[in-house]
């Protein structure tokens, strides 16, 4: 095997010389496609042996891995058999395998996306990658572990799946990427990761480690040192969370019963992830800013903002970012008179809350205008901490007074913080409720009577 591998890194060089040989540029691009089935073939197989020990066999891992990683993406399109390959006994193949799925996955992403809104169906993550996360590892099952020589594979192979899953969320459409985040909730995946994270990250025991000198956005093997390298990759993994799933993670931080975690994780993420510079590990005499979450936040409003600007040039809704305060003020011009509201991001978002006050009201009460700015609020709650339902939830509620649609009755705006207008209406009073509101009520009133006329409630 090793031998036929060597022989075709040497075909390959002889392609991409200055003058090659036309019938083996002709006969290569024919058989491109089989020979990629037949290295990918070749990895699958790998998973059964491990390689530590056995030096002939570890050579041929070597040289497989490094053939695979030049071989175009168009041909690895049907790469779902790689996920249990993450697992196997050979730091090479499972490398191997992470690279083509990080790279595969982020392309597939776009297809799902038009498939999930044309057929309206809920996108899932892949069960092959959720079952990869399912048992989180712990501090004490590691503490035989040699991590002067190297990370566990175990251990890499967990934390390299939950980057996979972060591939899938970050390059989805905005409904697909709920759908996703949904489906981790309801696995509730994400506990048993953060409690071991913050173990072996020192929070557990008081002393969280030192990241200053890491680039949490971003990760790069370091096999040179294995303890530093899980806790890069650790630290990089939180990044993702805060970026990608902020209201479980924060879910998580509230219901945490370690009082130690509680009291040094908000400092130690306002200082290293949130909002912080890094001198980077390769060049330490240059320090450099990396893009922290709240700078991310903040850009993505500004995309978005770009974006609505440029598809209604004339509306009357405005967004203004100003990344060195941290704020966000949206506005809504009619008349000339100026309703506007400002979203500020506290230095460990979104571990703590965003703050939203009113700066302008307009032709409203101040009770529905203070129903408005709690239901943005509640909509970076919800959805995920996403301050861009935050903006239009605020957009449509006063577009709909505008336009003379009904209020809910309850909690007195017209979108609610699940982003729904009032959909429920009383067959007696006539008057329209959402369907959250009126959940509520029924629950703590203990009957199932409408609020204001007090009759059974029968939907009109």
């Amino acid at each position: 095997m090793h031998a036929s591998l060597k022989l075709y890194a040497q075909l390959r060089t002889l392609t991409q010389v200055d003058d090659p040989n036309d019938d083996l540029l002709e006969v290569w691009k024919e058989t491109e496609q089989s020979v990629a089935d037949g290295l990918i073939n070749l990895l699958k197989h790998s998973q059964h042996f491990p390689d530590e020990f056995h030096q002939p066999l570890k050579m041929v891992n070597d040289v497989l891995a490094r053939q695979i990683a030049r071989v175009p993406l168009k041909h690895l399109e049907s790469t779902e058999d790689l996920f249990p390959l993450l697992y196997v006994e050979s730091q090479p193949v499972q490398q191997t395998a992470f690279d083509i799925l990080h790279k595969q996955i982020p392309a597939a992403q776009e297809q799902i996306s038009v498939d999930a809104a044309l057929e309206k169906t809920t996108a899932r993550l892949p069960e092959e990658l959720l079952s990869l996360i399912l048992e989180a590892p712990t501090v004490a099952a590691l503490a035989e572990s040699n991590f002067e020589r190297s990370v566990p594979l175990p251990l890499r192979g967990y934390l390299l799946s939950w980057v996979l899953v972060f591939d899938h969320i970050e390059h989805a459409s905005f409904k697909v990427k709920n759908d996703y985040v949904d489906h981790i909730k309801e696995g509730e995946y994400l506990p048993g990761l953060l409690n071991f994270m913050f173990d072996f990250l020192g929070h557990a025991h008081n002393k969280p480690a030192d990241i200053s000198k890491l680039d949490v956005t971003s990760y790069t093997p370091d096999i040179e040192l294995p303890r530093r390298d899980a806790q890069w990759l650790l630290t990089h993994i939180y990044y993702l969370c805060l970026l990608h799933v902020p209201s479980l993670t924060k879910s998580w931080y509230i219901d945490c019963k370690s009082r130690p975690i509680v009291v040094t994780l908000e400092p130690w993420t306002e200082k290293f992830v949130s909002n912080h510079t890094v001198s980077h590990k390769f060049s330490l005499n240059k320090p450099q800013i990396s893009p922290p979450v709240i700078s991310a936040a903040l850009k993505s409003v500004q995309n978005w903002s770009d974006s609505q600007t440029e598809t209604e040039p004339d509306s009357l809704f405005s967004v203004k970012v100003a990344p060195r305060a941290q704020e966000i003020t949206a506005s809504y011009t009619l008349d000339e008179q100026v309703t506007s509201m400002r979203i500020s991001l506290p230095s460990s978002f979104p571990l703590i809350n965003a703050r939203i006050e009113g700066l302008n009201r307009v032709a409203v009460n101040e009770q529905k205008w203070q129903s408005w700015l709690r239901t943005s609020l509640g909509a970076i709650t919800i959805f995920n901490g996403s301050l861009i339902d935050a903006l239009t939830t605020f957009k449509r509620n006063v577009e709909g007074a505008m336009k003379g649609q009904t209020e809910c009755a309850i909690c007195y705006s017209i979108v609610g913080s699940d982003r729904k207008l009032p959909d429920k209406r009383c067959g007696t009073c006539r008057h329209a409720f959402h369907g959250g509101c009126l959940f509520k009520w029924f629950k703590s009133s203990g009957s199932s009577s409408c609020p204001l006329c007090r009759n059974p409630f029968n939907y009109g």
